[in-house]
């Protein structure tokens, strides 16, 4: 029986998935102001976490092959979360306009995350309202995880959304993707060489020095300049279009 993608798209916004949506997006950008002011080594610390991390999947790698991914894996940790700090946005909810097949994986995953929440949520409320018998002071804790289930629950139904949307226009998306992907190379190519050399080269995330030292040519150079001017418009355009600047 063929998917109805329409009918579960609108099952999903019955459920609130639309409304949530726009909640999640006005709470994003005040979230990020206050990390922002409060935790202005949020970088330093991610990527703390994620050396740790490294170091003990490195330590249990087996070739040099899984070595390499796992290296891989955790440089583009790291950019994701320069590229979320820096744009004010959680890639659990914008798609790439270079990629947007990442947001698939990122909205599979962010899915998986609020579902074991869910469970969790579910298990501490019964847990809390049968030890009440004993102690009645456990059932403070009700309420605090029946709003954490409520805010599992719409993070799964929107996730839930996005992915159907997602899942029904996925050809014209891959299609979309190369075309990009194909455009950007024979734009950045040579750019993308000199990057990509600079990430192979070492464990973590390169400095600019580090970039400066693999150009080997002028038009290396431009492209790279190209490419930084372009990101610095882009994200001046966000920030004019989200204080309502034309």
């Amino acid at each position: 029986m063929e998917r109805d993608y329409k009918k579960e798209q609108e099952l999903y916004k019955k459920r609130g998935a639309l409304k949530f949506k726009d909640f999640v997006l006005k709470l994003e950008e005040k979230k990020y102001r206050i990390i922002k002011k409060l935790f202005p080594n949020i970088i330093t610390r991610y990527d703390k976490l994620f050396d740790l991390r490294k170091k003990y999947e490195l330590k249990r790698s087996k070739t040099e092959e899984e070595r390499k991914q796992i290296i891989k894996k955790y440089q583009q940790a790291k950019m994701m979360v320069r590229i979320q700090y820096n744009n004010n946005e959680n890639a659990n909810y914008h798609i790439s306009n270079l990629r947007p097949t990442q947001m698939y994986h990122y909205a599979q995953w962010n899915k998986r995350v609020h579902e074991r929440g869910l469970k969790k949520d579910i298990a501490v409320s019964l847990a809390a309202i049968g030890l009440s018998v004993l102690n009645p002071l456990t059932l403070v804790i009700v309420p605090f995880e029946i709003a954490s289930l409520a805010i599992d629950y719409q993070c799964i139904n929107l996730q839930k959304y996005n992915i159907s949307r997602m899942e029904e226009k996925q050809e014209t998306i891959k299609r979309m993707e190369a075309k990009r992907v194909t455009r950007e190379v024979k734009s950045h190519g040579e750019a993308a060489k000199v990057i990509s050399k600079t990430l192979d080269s070492t464990e973590n995330l390169p400095e600019p020095k580090d970039v400066i030292e693999n150009i080997t040519s002028i038009e290396q150079l431009h492209q790279i300049k190209d490419m930084l001017l372009r990101e610095k418009q882009k994200r001046e355009n966000k920030v004019l279009v989200k204080t309502g600047v034309k």
